[in-house]
């Protein structure tokens, strides 16, 4: 599913990066060169020489394994890194993109001034865009979008899939590895359940201690996308066992719930501001992974969000009946969600 969530997502996105940074180009080539056609053609093929490998990078490795390793990194360590890829890309846009043309601009020994002036500008506008991934990639899907837009400044009350999942015993880990090593064994495991969240179009709203909350909109085959990524994220770890045991001396598991309903959400917070999630939905997804404890289920879900839903294939609903669920009065039908037996 991975593979192919970055596929279908270079399909989309490529062909829109060229198109867009050519119009660019195209817009700059005509305002610095003597002859505006010309420059404007050049202009668009360079931008274009220099956007697809860019975009190409983006997806095809830092949504890769490097990439997935690489985003271990510090923010510094990746927007350099980022930052010398497109230097490369910009490089070789503009040196190629001229070379296509009659009567080149640019030259590398001695330096021309243009080359200079062109590779400087969109330089500075690859550093602009690679902060600005990064810091939304910190804040988290499209929190910043939704920010700067407004989206939230008033409440609005969305229909959302709630998952949560905790970390098992996080405790015994804790004063097994020591403070510090449980912090890199947290953030390993958090780590490998980002992928599962990208190809299944999820966002994480938040990390609480051991724990993170994941939502998508309650749309159709939202929580098909949803138990797929809860199952993803048990083959992950699966594979890389053995990893852990290495690094750590013990490998996670981990439990979670699913639940479907309506939330406020809103703007939060002065100094710091963030997107709050609120509503008994949030409550009772938070309060199924108890469930998930007690039936010693690694996965469980209310049958009201599994309803009606094609589930994905290997997997099976197991009837677990009503459960009443800590802080509240009103019972809820939950299922476990499970392999098939081979």
């Amino acid at each position: 599913m991975l593979s192919s969530a970055r596929f279908r997502q270079a399909r989309k996105i490529i062909p829109l990066v060229a198109v867009l940074s050519a119009a660019a180009g195209a817009a700059y080539g005509t305002l610095v060169a003597s002859e505006p056609a010309r420059g404007a053609l050049q202009g668009m093929v360079s931008a274009a020489l220099i956007a697809t490998p860019a975009a190409l990078f983006e997806v095809a490795v830092m949504r890769g394994p490097w990439g997935f390793r690489l985003r271990r990194s510090s923010f510094t360590t990746i927007v350099l890194v980022r930052s010398l890829a497109y230097l490369a890309a910009i490089l070789c846009g503009l040196l190629i993109g001229d070379a296509l043309f009659g009567r080149p601009r640019y030259s590398l020994v001695p330096l021309s001034g243009s080359l200079l002036r062109d590779f400087g500008i969109s330089f500075a506008f690859s550093l602009f865009f690679n902060f600005f991934f990064e810091v939304n990639s910190a804040l988290g899907g499209r929190v910043l979008r939704d920010l700067v837009s407004g989206r939230y400044h008033r409440p609005r009350i969305e229909r959302r899939l709630i998952l949560f999942v905790d970390l098992v015993g996080s405790t015994m880990a804790a004063e097994r590895v020591g403070p510090t090593r449980f912090l890199d064994y947290l953030a390993e495991f958090m780590a490998d359940f980002a992928d599962p969240v990208m190809a299944t179009r999820g966002e994480i709203h938040k990390y609480v201690g051991d724990e993170v909350i994941v939502t998508w909109p309650a749309e159709d085959a939202s929580a098909s996308r949803a138990i797929a990524c809860v199952f993803e994220f048990a083959d992950r770890l699966r594979a890389r066992g053995d990893a852990y045991v290495t690094a750590f001396g013990l490998a996670p598991a981990f439990r979670a719930g699913l639940h479907v309903g309506d939330l406020v959400v809103g703007e939060i917070g002065v100094w710091r501001r963030e997107i709050a999630f609120l509503g008994d939905a949030m409550n009772v997804a938070a309060r199924l992974v108890d469930t998930a404890r007690a039936e010693a289920a690694s996965f469980v879900a209310s049958s009201e969000a599994v309803a009606d839903i094609a589930l994905p294939v290997g997997v099976i609903a197991r009837p677990l009946g009503k459960q009443a669920l800590r802080g509240r009065t009103t019972e809820i039908e939950v299922v476990a969600l499970e392999r098939k037996a081979a």
